[in-house]
């Protein structure tokens, strides 16, 4: 947890933390029921006050008291919509492979609970969607993709990034 005011921080935000580990800020996380494993009813006394999820660019070593520097939007948002990050996902899966409901979930941050809707969404979406999405056991001789370089940089990105 970062003691910063990230409300008004743009998705595709990168922040330094201490001397050298980068973090790309993708979209607000909603309050899930995991929450509440850590404390009964933490996820309700939440409401609206969540966290950002953020992606590691860069590890490094981060102490207790290291400064963060907000160093702008240097990369491209992702959007707030959760559907239009479901699409976001299925517009990189790999042409002759699927994606499993629950990998699609993860990828695009919200809860497994989502799942159920994606039958209608992806129709909702179009052909284009049709059958780029399965459940875990159904039957499929595509290959199972499970996301990988979805958050990679491109070089050009790499290079708006401040070196080590």
């Amino acid at each position: 947890m970062l003691d910063i005011d990230l409300a008004g921080a743009a998705s595709g935000t990168v922040l330094r933390i201490g001397p050298s580990a980068l973090v790309r800020l993708m979209f607000d996380c909603e309050a899930c029921g995991r929450l509440d494993l850590r404390q009964s009813g933490l996820a309700a006394r939440i409401g609206n006050e969540r966290g950002v999820l953020a992606r590691v660019l860069r590890g490094g070593v981060v102490k207790p008291g290291d400064g963060v520097d907000d160093l702008g939007a240097l990369l491209p948002a992702w959007p707030v919509d959760w559907r239009e990050r479901v699409a976001r996902v299925l517009d990189a899966v790999p042409q002759d492979h699927v994606i499993e409901y629950a990998r699609l979930a993860h990828l695009a941050g919200i809860q497994s609970t989502y799942c159920r809707a994606f039958p209608r969404l992806l129709a909702r979406l179009g052909p284009r969607y049709a059958g780029k999405a399965v459940t875990a056991r159904a039957p499929s001789n595509a290959v199972r993709w499970t996301g990988a370089g979805l958050f990679d940089l491109t070089p050009a990105q790499l290079l708006l990034l401040p070196s080590a």
